[in-house]
């Protein structure tokens, strides 16, 4: 299971703790950071912003 965040909560303590204790799979290149989705195994940073990637998952884009 995964879930999806916008970057800006980040900065909260509380996430900024956690992200600093897990596994960064870092693939964003020099984009800007939109997004981070967590897994059970690492936290991946998007450029793509969160509400697109709701959409994209909503409407099965990745079933393709």
């Amino acid at each position: 299971m995964s879930s999806i965040f916008d970057i800006r909560i980040k900065d909260k303590q509380c996430n900024k703790e956690f992200l600093q204790t897990v596994k960064n799979k870092d693939d964003h290149g020099n984009d800007e950071i939109k997004s981070f989705i967590v897994t059970s195994e690492f936290v991946s940073y998007s450029p793509i912003a969160l509400v697109t990637l709701r959409k994209r998952i909503q409407s099965d884009i990745f079933d393709n």
